[in-house]
């Protein structure tokens, strides 16, 4: 077969690069180890938050702001995706989380409001902030139901002319005189640029290619019984002396999600949660979360993060020809739509992804031995 794009990963990246390609008429393939939608992808466990408010890096806010256009438009034309329903981020009022969204919010002109302790309690009534905590309040946040977004990204590629191929462990790349070409159990792919976007699996397989230091972690949710104070929301703590904040999201349908960001050990076990792993989550929810009653399941998710904690998006440093998209260290979901749409201007010529800078893959040093 061939094409000119072969996608690696039907995923959140990998949907929405076929889909943005597709409909701007590139004849495109995906390729996905699984099924779309395995519960070890990247978009498994349903909602992910979208917010805007970024500190750490300029470009984020750009990539959010661009995110949240295409969202709305995939929404619009699907529905049931995404739900701005605001969201509040608690903390002491010194730390660095709560220090530097302020600042990105009157950098970037974002609406992010100081909640009094009265407007908190109307907002978010169940949540029992930390004493002396900071609640900042983003309008513009929201929920995303990953897996719909996956799925309308992959219907609305199809109907565009791609095509999607599941089931196809053990895939690798080469680069020869007549293009890349994709190496799979049942065949050889052929096309003119090929986009990694393999999850997890980054880190895991080498893919034929060499690829930076990643790592791997188990990241623990657990699914809690609330009664009426728990409506549509998104929400994000970082008690104080407490190295990665927690955070959840709600559909206002008698459950709230709660997990912790890193919270889980490293690498991919499937294994239940531990004692330790959801012992950090029912300590959390016992001292600051009111209204809620006992999980009705735990579930394992995976994200593989860089040594930065910065995702890794642009061209391979030894193949030009190869765009990467990972690495995004279980912040990255949000960010999809918009990573599709520029790697696919990227291949158009529209593009030289200079907005994007900060998050080439040149910043560090590739090596066949990272991905073993």
């Amino acid at each position: 077969m061939r094409a000119d794009v072969v996608i690696l990963g039907m995923g959140g990246m990998g949907s929405a690069s076929t889909f943005h390609l597709a409909r701007a008429g590139l004849s495109v393939i995906g390729l996905e180890r699984y099924a779309p939608g395995h519960a070890r992808c990247g978009s498994a466990g349903g909602l992910r938050g979208f917010r805007m408010a970024y500190f750490q890096d300029p470009a984020y806010v750009a990539l959010a702001k661009q995110a949240e256009a295409l969202w709305r438009s995939l929404d619009a034309e699907f529905g049931g995706l995404f739900s701005q329903c605001g969201g509040t981020l608690v903390g002491p009022s010194q730390h660095p989380v709560i220090e530097g969204v302020q600042a990105s919010s009157a950098a970037h002109d974002l609406a992010v409001e100081r909640l009094s302790p009265q407007a908190q309690a109307q907002c978010l009534p169940g949540l029992n902030p930390p004493f002396g905590s900071c609640v900042l309040w983003e309008p513009r946040a929201g929920v995303l139901d990953a897996l719909a977004c996956d799925a309308a990204h992959r219907e609305g590629a199809r109907a565009a002319g791609a095509r999607i191929f599941s089931g196809l462990p053990g895939v690798h790349v080469s680069e020869e005189e007549d293009g890349m070409c994709v190496h799979t159990p049942k065949g050889q792919v052929w096309a003119q640029w090929v986009i990694l976007s393999p999850g997890v699996w980054f880190g895991q397989e080498s893919l034929g290619l060499s690829c930076p230091p990643l790592q791997t972690s188990r990241q623990i949710q657990g699914d809690f019984v609330a009664d009426s104070r728990w409506e549509e929301c998104l929400w994000n703590c970082a008690p104080a002396g407490v190295r990665h904040s927690f955070y959840g999201h709600s559909r206002g349908d008698g459950l709230v999600t709660v997990g912790q960001h890193l919270g889980g050990r490293p690498g991919l076990g499937q294994e239940p949660p531990d004692l330790e792993e959801k012992g950090r989550i029912r300590d959390f929810v016992r001292a600051h979360l009111e209204g809620l009653g006992s999980p009705i399941r735990w579930r394992v998710g995976h994200s593989i993060h860089t040594p930065d904690q910065a995702p890794l998006i642009g061209t391979h440093p030894t193949h030009e020809r190869v765009l990467l998209a990972g690495g995004f260290s279980g912040h990255g979901y949000k960010f999809a739509s918009a990573v599709g749409w520029n790697l696919s201007q990227w291949i158009q010529g529209e593009s030289d992804l200079s907005a994007l800078s900060s998050f080439r893959p040149q910043r560090f040093t590739f090596d066949a031995r990272a991905c073993a």
